[in-house]
């Protein structure tokens, strides 16, 4: 009997013991907690590079913006040379794509829409922007003068994230409208003639030209 009730005594013991024994907890909550800080570390990594990257774009959109409407005159040699400047500037997995476009207002043009695209170029597969484009949405294009220009520059830049946290993959899209700086147009000097090119430039500013 009197063993019996110490081996009962000890055992209850034993219990208390290994009730109030904390070792190994550290060990355990580092289990918990270790999946939730990655996942937590993963989201915010994915989060701010996309918004850097989606910063970039648009900053490097306003450079190539800001060079050609500085230009008289371009060419597509020179258009590709500022692609090659976009794709070293902005940090993606593919290489972006562009789109430059001359928009002029026509005051005089018998058409209901009075934008009128002079001449477009792009990069890759995206298309050229037409004058069916714009008559269908010419909203986004700003007020605008008898006879001015503007240039319309597009930028398309594919973003793949790192990891799959709530972002998937897309593309940044673009779009700066830039007055000519020092001249009233922008000749593209190898436009085709009667597509709004060097060989259409209305120079007397009376229609005549167009």
């Amino acid at each position: 009997m009197f063993a019996r009730m110490k081996y009962a005594t000890l055992c209850v013991r034993d219990a208390a013991r290994w009730l109030r024994d904390d070792r190994g907890s550290v060990a355990v909550e580092a289990v918990i907690i270790m999946p939730a800080l990655a996942a937590m570390y993963c989201a915010s990594f994915v989060w701010f590079d996309a918004f850097r990257n989606k910063t970039l774009a648009m900053k490097a959109t306003y450079t190539i913006s800001d060079i050609i409407s500085r230009q008289e005159t371009i060419d597509e040699p020179y258009l590709d040379g500022l692609h090659d400047t976009m794709d070293f500037l902005v940090n993606s997995f593919a290489e972006p794509k562009m789109r430059v476009t001359l928009i002029r207002y026509d005051e005089d043009s018998t058409a209901s829409n009075k934008y009128r695209v002079d001449w477009s170029w792009s990069t890759g597969d995206k298309p050229k922007l037409t004058q069916a484009n714009i008559d269908s949405d010419s909203t986004w294009i700003p007020v605008m003068g008898d006879d001015e220009t503007v240039v319309v520059t597009e930028s398309f830049v594919f973003y793949q994230p790192v990891f799959r946290v709530g972002i998937d993959n897309q593309i940044f899209e673009n779009v700066m409208v830039t007055r000519p700086r020092f001249a009233p147009t922008l000749v593209k000097t190898d436009e085709p003639t009667g597509t709004g090119g060097a060989g259409d430039i209305d120079d007397e500013g009376d229609g005549s030209g167009i």
